[in-house]
């Protein structure tokens, strides 16, 4: 759902005014106002993102509002969020911050700098209960340059995410065999940014119980080997393809961690891109596992693996499947069973090869003609390898767009009807808007209405969802982060 801000657009004089003020503050507010509006439509987070612009312009006590940034403490500090353990002789860091629930956290340069001439060879960081926390580009930049690399962000409220920049060490840090591993659990995450993951041998991620916007393309960058990626109880908007800027994520051995390759576990999930897991494995077994989740729209190869890996895909509901939406071919056990398939292009599992240790079963596919679902005018959309699997019909008339003839009078005068309908209503409110809001500029570029007030852009309400908090243990076990 849209939600439209009523602002009042500028005079000519305001904005000339608004021209001559110093760029440098102008900016840097605004990228904040943006942030939260972003973020949240929260009233108590707009009354906040107010009163911390207003301690920036008249420098006034904000007790009420506590925006604290993550610091180790200095000899004779007291009450501070963060402890630090910095073990010289190993050269390894442990930094473990717990704030009240009602801080903003930023986390900058200021964490990591007094750390940064000390040849770290592992820094784990653990951040937790917090309103927002902000991990910002110049804090991993420090954090990348340690070959070993890990954090932990537990019940962080909204976390936004800054895309890291290249280490300034990246050549030196190839003598070693380097690890970066993220897990992000009771959280609100509007996106993982590109390169999130980069630069590193071994890589790890862990999303459980999040809300999280989009996964973009490119988020794992340079990553030589992928430990685990795990999605778990959570909800994902879109998770864009290919998610490695290689478009390939190999997995590396089983030994080396507890999880399976690739778990996608009850999660809800508008939209997983054409190519967006595309996975590689050799050596010993691997696991990629799609469970208990509704995903809405599936892309041609959203899920593709090779290889040797095991592919278990059961107990989910997919509204719409594109044109191969799963390619699997590999040398492991291939289990397809108990999904539901409401809508799906021809030829949409033709990518899934089977084998003599495949097994389909108890498959629901919705058809738009009982005709489709006996003998043999029965349609399937498995590839002709597997046979004739277990399949349950259900006869869905909206499904007539894949019948032979073509889509049918009904649908088609629906589909009039709907769009008479949107013209009429976007008409309307064109009309209502020009004519009682003279002031407003409009441009219309397909269905999108863009407000060009101030250079604020408007984005969809999110949802919002209160998680049942768990107790957890670090992704990471024993030493924080690989050592070797």
């Amino acid at each position: 759902m849209s939600v439209l801000v009523n602002r009042r657009s500028l005079t000519t004089h305001e904005a000339q005014e608004e021209r001559r003020r110093p760029r440098n503050r102008t900016q840097t507010l605004g990228e904040l106002l943006i942030t939260r509006l972003l973020s949240c439509n929260k009233f108590s987070l707009l009354v906040m993102t107010l009163m911390t612009l207003l301690c920036k312009i008249k420098s006034v006590e904000c007790a009420a509002y506590n925006m604290v940034t993550a610091v180790c403490p200095q000899p004779g500090d007291t009450g501070l969020p963060c402890t630090c353990n910095f073990n010289q002789p190993k050269r390894t860091l442990t930094v473990k911050c717990s704030f009240s629930f009602n801080q903003d956290v930023l986390v900058n340069g200021e964490l990591m700098s007094p750390f940064v001439n000390h040849s770290l060879t592992s820094a784990y960081i653990r951040l937790e209960n917090a309103s927002s926390v902000h991990v910002m580009a110049p804090f991993m930049h420090d954090w990348y340059t340690v070959p070993s690399a890990a954090l932990d962000i537990w019940r962080g409220g909204i976390v936004q995410l800054d895309s890291p920049p290249q280490p300034s060490n990246l050549e030196a840090l190839k003598i070693y065999r380097t690890f970066v591993g993220v897990g992000i659990i009771e959280s609100r995450v509007p996106k993982i940014p590109p390169k999130f993951l980069r630069d590193r041998s071994r890589a790890a991620l862990r999303i459980k119980s999040c809300i999280v916007g989009t996964f973009m393309k490119g988020a794992i960058y340079n990553v030589a080997e992928m430990r685990y990626l795990v999605i778990e109880d959570s909800i994902v908007g879109t998770v864009e393809g290919p998610l490695a800027s290689s478009g390939v994520l190999t997995l590396s051995k089983k030994t080396l961690h507890s999880w399976f390759g690739l778990l996608l576990s009850n999660i809800t999930a508008d939209a997983i891109d054409s190519n967006a897991f595309n996975l590689t494995h050799n050596s010993d077994m691997e696991r990629a596992v799609l469970q208990n989740s509704l995903v809405k729209s599936v892309g041609t190869g959203a899920i593709t693996v090779a290889g040797d890996i095991e592919v278990i895909i059961k107990e989910n509901k997919f509204t719409k499947l594109q044109k191969k939406a799963f390619q699997v071919q590999v040398t492991g056990n291939v289990v397809f069973n108990d999904n539901v398939i409401e809508a799906w292009e021809p030829d949409a599992l033709e990518g899934l090869v089977c084998h003599e240790h495949t097994m389909l079963e108890k498959n629901t596919v919705h058809v738009a003609d009982p005709k489709e679902t006996q003998g043999e005018t029965a349609v399937s959309p498995f590839h002709s390898s597997c046979g004739k699997p277990q399949i349950f019909y259900v006869v869905n008339p909206a499904l007539g767009y894949r019948s032979s003839g073509g889509a049918s009078v009904v649908a088609k005068v629906l589909g009039v009807l709907a769009l008479f309908l949107a013209l009429m209503t976007g008409g309307l409110i064109y009309w209502v808007m020009t004519n009682h809001n003279p002031r407003r500029q409009f441009i219309i570029r397909g269905t999108m209405q863009r407000r060009l007030i101030n250079d604020y852009k408007e984005e969809p309400e999110e949802i919002v969802v209160n998680m049942a908090q768990e107790s957890e243990t670090s992704i990471y076990k024993d030493d924080p982060a690989e050592s070797s």
